[in-house]
């Protein structure tokens, strides 16, 4: 039996997707021994300092921390090149998602939010296929490029980066489309437009570059993302470096699409210049079932169903 290390982080919500992936591959084919270890640097703190010897293979997400040439696949890449084959999620089609989701919603004003770390090149992919889209329609997005609070592992910190993005929103033209590098970035987008006294979806529409169904289903209110296919990348993955360790030979890199748009609150807008129709639109998207009469409509605004009529004719 196969002894298959699994150098990632448990705790973010994609890669337990992927591992039911890598689960669902070994279901299909012979039984593999999975081995938790840590991650990137940990792996040198690990007992035992030639365990590496001691396993078949390893699925990692980020920087290995040792060299296993011939035994590794990668399913999450921080360094501008890998040294292993990888299974990655198509990054640019990511952004691109986003940015037709925001443009089918009728805006114009279009911002993105990245990421500081020059490691993430690869997957800031996400930003550029964003910003192409919109430029193939004349729009030049605005960029922020955001810190991250583990860099310092001060609350301080956090808190300054969340200032300097709600004054970059503040500064805007709105309604506002925002990208979010990821969910962490859309968490601390929500937090921006908070402070900043900014209404979702009307003032800013905003949508992740990935979807964690628990935080943003939790939020108010509930955040757009991109949905990677982690299972699919974590059944490749496995199915890779199975071949791998057979000899044979394996692409470089695999590039899986991304299941598409989750659409939640957060992007749930119709672009009319009339606020109060834009209201009464989503008024009606949500009571749909309700079969709703127009004097039954009007009768939840400030307008008779003669004015109703009208307005949203215009707009």
């Amino acid at each position: 039996m196969k002894r298959i290390a699994l150098a990632f982080n448990p705790s973010w919500h994609w890669l337990r997707r992927a591992l039911r992936g890598i689960q669902a591959y070994i279901a299909e084919h012979e039984p593999w021994e999975l081995l938790p270890l840590g991650y990137g640097s940990e792996l040198s703190t690990v007992p035992g300092r030639q365990w590496h010897q001691r396993i078949d293979g390893m699925i990692y997400a980020g920087q290995p921390g040792v060299s296993l040439q011939g035994k590794a696949v990668a399913i999450f890449d921080r360094a501008p090149r890998l040294t292993d084959p990888g299974v990655l999620v198509d990054f640019d089609q990511i952004g691109r998602l986003a940015a037709d989701h925001l443009l089918q919603r009728g805006l114009r004003s279009l911002a993105a939010v990245s990421h500081v770390d020059p490691d993430y090149s690869r997957a800031n992919e996400r930003v550029t296929g964003f910003i192409r889209t919109a430029e193939q329609t004349d729009i030049q997005p605005h960029v922020f490029v955001q810190g991250t609070a583990m860099q310092a592992n001060d609350p301080w910190r956090l808190e300054h980066q969340i200032a300097d993005l709600t004054e970059f929103i503040n500064a805007l033209p709105k309604p506002l489309g925002l990208f979010a590098f990821d969910t962490s970035h859309a968490w601390r987008a929500s937090v921006a437009c908070r402070e900043a006294n900014l209404v979702m979806p009307d003032d800013v529409s905003l949508i992740s570059g990935g979807d964690d169904d628990v935080v943003f289903e939790a939020l108010r209110p509930t955040i757009s993302g991109v949905a990677p296919n982690s299972e699919r990348i974590g059944y490749l993955a496995a199915q890779t470096l199975d071949r791998y360790l057979r000899g044979e030979t394996v692409p470089d890199i695999t590039r899986v699409s991304p299941i598409g748009v989750v659409s939640r609150q957060s992007t749930d807008l119709l672009c009319v210049d009339d606020p109060v129709i834009a209201q009464v639109v989503r008024y009606i998207w949500l009571h749909v079932a309700d079969q709703l009469t127009a004097d039954e409509l009007a009768g939840k605004f400030p307008m008779s169903a003669r004015t109703l009529a009208r307005r949203m004719q215009v707009a």
